[in-house]
């Protein structure tokens, strides 16, 4: 009798242990990166002057998360993907292409006589689908504003962009997981980065059919 209760007193005490680590862990987060460097069309003629470019610290911090689902419902794990954190010199490289010159500033308050401000909508999403073999998508959303040296709003917008990756190198997880999780994290990479470069050609396309407009 004596060892059946040491039994279940140590039984008890494995449990409270095992449950309290597991609550104690927190979520595994992983945080997929994007280049700086995407490359961008050449737009002639160009828009023959020099904008202002600012993005907000809270829009270059901005992650989009995904909680990462499994065959038996959602799991202790996230995706993060890093937009903000590569808007900024992404979206000068293309403004390079279609004005004179792109001058970052660091407050509104350094406006040029024409600034564009840029940031992620919060409608942004990614997903992953169930499996490592699951397509990998980015439904990347912008807002952007052309403002003058004084911050009066001329032209606002929200460009969008869902791109879809595939990653066939998802069935190796069966021989090997963390190949096919690499391979995953790859193709979310991709269809991000693609996602951010159709939305970027979209605001420079946009500001070139209505620069008469806007730029008055």
């Amino acid at each position: 009798m004596k060892r059946i209760r040491s039994f279940c007193l140590a039984a008890l005490v494995l449990g409270v242990f095992i449950i309290t680590a597991a609550c104690s862990s927190g979520p595994k987060i992983v945080t997929v990166p994007m280049r700086d460097n995407l490359k961008f069309a050449e737009r002639n003629p160009r828009i023959p002057r020099t904008i202002g470019l600012y993005v907000s610290p809270e829009a270059r911090a901005y992650i989009i998360k995904y909680q990462v689902g499994g065959p038996f419902g959602k799991e202790n794990e996230y995706r993060y993907l890093s937009v903000g954190g590569v808007l900024l010199p992404n979206a000068r490289s293309s403004l390079s292409q279609a004005f004179a010159g792109v001058e970052v500033m660091e407050s509104p308050g350094q406006a040029k006589a024409y600034y564009v401000e840029l940031e992620v909508d919060p409608a942004s999403s990614l997903e992953l689908g169930k499996f490592t073999f699951s397509e990998k998508s980015v439904d990347l959303h912008l807002r952007y504003k052309v403002k003058r040296g004084n911050g009066a709003v001329l032209w606002q917008k929200v460009i969008s962009s869902k791109t879809a990756k595939a990653n066939p190198a998802g069935w190796a997880a069966g021989l090997w997981k963390p190949y096919a999780k690499k391979a995953s994290n790859t193709k979310l990479q991709a269809a991000g980065e693609e996602s951010l470069t159709l939305c970027l050609e979209a605001l420079n396309g946009e500001l070139i059919t209505h620069k008469a407009t806007i730029f008055r």
